[in-house]
């Protein structure tokens, strides 16, 4: 039982971002990180494993024709791509010793980017998302820490779904400009020691 409060209270979790010091990368995921122990010291950990959990795998290709305002407006699909924000984990759990768990069940908000005159109102008119969504995740990783110093990080994955904005005119359409969603897919979790 000792055992077992000492591990809860070394585990610290962190709904804040935190910011990742690397020394290089492959992938993208950074290979080692530095972090400040319970101590005050500076230790530099190194990623030993890491796990991809994917949440949403539906493939997104929208295209619709809405009138706004007396204008009507369309979207052409450009694309999409995977990506993984590494410099933002989305938590963060640490312990000595015994094992090791990250558990994540929240929702994570979607990303959003509009240039040249793609108004918010365009936006959702064309694409028929709302800003502010979110997908819920659901994901656990528990981990041994065979008495070493460990950190598990949670990245959050996205698929950027990109398109560009037309106002549908009678004799010539005009391009709008761009607009770009980044759809939460999962997580990646990255364990260092």
């Amino acid at each position: 039982m000792k055992k077992f409060l000492s591990l809860i209270l070394t585990i610290v979790l962190s709904l804040s971002f935190t910011n990742i010091s690397s020394h290089a990368k492959e992938n993208g995921i950074p290979q080692t990180i530095i972090v400040v122990n319970e101590q005050g010291e500076e230790v530099e950990l190194k990623l030993v494993k890491t796990y991809t959990v994917k949440a949403v795998n539906k493939e997104e290709k929208l295209h619709l024709t809405r009138e706004l305002g007396g204008n009507e407006y369309y979207s052409v699909f450009k694309g999409s791509a995977g990506w993984v924000d590494y410099a933002h984990p989305y938590r963060t759990a640490a312990a000595y010793t015994g094992s090791l768990t990250l558990s994540i069940s929240d929702s994570i908000s979607w990303q959003y980017n509009i240039t040249g005159g793609v108004t918010t109102d365009i936006f959702t008119a064309t694409l028929g998302i709302t800003y502010g969504k979110t997908t819920t995740v659901t994901q656990s990783l528990t981990v041994d820490t065979e008495d070493k110093y460990t950190k598990i990080y949670a990245f959050p994955e996205y698929k950027k779904y990109s398109y560009e904005i037309w106002e549908d005119d009678a004799f010539y359409d005009d391009y709008i400009g761009d607009a770009s969603y980044d759809k939460v897919t999962g997580v990646e979790f990255g364990v260092y020691q």
